[in-house]
């Protein structure tokens, strides 16, 4: 789906945020528009989708739900199993919807990448957070008011102790020159990991993945600036997204559908775990 123009869009460009660039036009080069809309799935025994619920479906602009009902035609599961026999499995979905610039002042609406979640298993199943101090606002990024996330990802040992971690993508709510993002971009990430690596968790201890060597553990940390004006469920921001890193220790495929910047704010996410879908988000 196409629309015309940033006010098109409806985008909120967060208050307080130090914008570098000195025209419309360097602006509209870097910046993107994002949402993220989560909900619930059912599928079938066999991946095919039974039903799709989106969360405060009235808060969504129109074309967000037609992009995203139209996309969810497409979308097929790898098949959940139990006890040999396949199931039909419910479960939350966060999805991040992008509008990326076009030629002529467009905008190009699409599905970027979904993550979903394992149902409701046994808390001894899976991998929980236990102490998780979030981490100080960098001074130097405090001064000019820029924001991001920090996709970090935590090989997380037996003990429930960091063995490593990678800042897997940092995404900007700022616009600069090409030396000036990277800068920020280190310096969120740096931050987010010297804290990272110092949090704990609580690993599975019964189910499947109670006898892994190791656990990853994917956390967004977002940085913004208090009094900064933030967006409600619904609406457009502007932002910058990261490259994304590999993990050096990954020992699964995450399928087509995965985006790092999918995962829902305040999350914690078993990486690998929920459920698959086997085709492209944007159908």
């Amino acid at each position: 789906m196409k629309v015309r123009g940033w006010a098109g869009l409806g985008l909120l460009l967060v208050s307080g945020v130090a914008f570098a660039a000195t025209t419309e036009s360097e602006m509209r080069k870097q910046l993107e528009a994002s949402m993220l809309v989560t909900g619930t799935v059912e599928v079938d025994t066999d991946g095919k989708l039974r039903s799709l619920s989106l969360s405060q479906e009235d808060s969504l602009p129109p074309g967000v739900v037609r992009v995203i009902r139209n996309s969810a035609l497409h979308w097929r599961f790898q098949p959940v199993v139990i006890d040999g026999k396949p199931v039909t499995a419910k479960t939350d979905v966060s999805l991040r919807v992008i509008a990326q610039p076009l030629p002529d002042n467009e905008f190009q609406i699409r599905v970027g990448g979904a993550m979903f979640g394992i149902g409701a298993p046994n808390p001894n199943e899976t991998l929980r957070a236990d102490r998780l101090r979030p981490p100080d606002y960098p001074a130097a990024a405090a001064r000019t008011n820029a924001g991001g996330t920090v996709y970090l990802v935590l090989k997380v040992g037996r003990n429930g102790k960091v063995e490593d971690a990678v800042a897997e993508q940092v995404n900007l709510r700022v616009v600069g020159t090409e030396k000036e993002v990277a800068i920020l971009r280190e310096m969120f990430a740096k931050n987010a990991l010297q804290q990272g690596r110092r949090w704990r968790f609580i690993p599975p201890t019964e189910g499947p993945e109670a006898g892994a060597q190791f656990w990853s553990a994917r956390v967004p940390v977002i940085y913004s600036m208090r009094g900064t004006k933030q967006p409600v469920y619904g609406q457009w921001e502007a932002y910058l997204p990261g490259p994304r890193q590999q993990l050096p220790w990954q020992t699964h495929d995450e399928g087509p559908a995965f985006s790092p910047d999918a995962a829902p704010e305040g999350s914690v996410r078993l990486a690998g775990s929920g459920l698959k879908l086997l085709t492209a988000p944007g159908g």
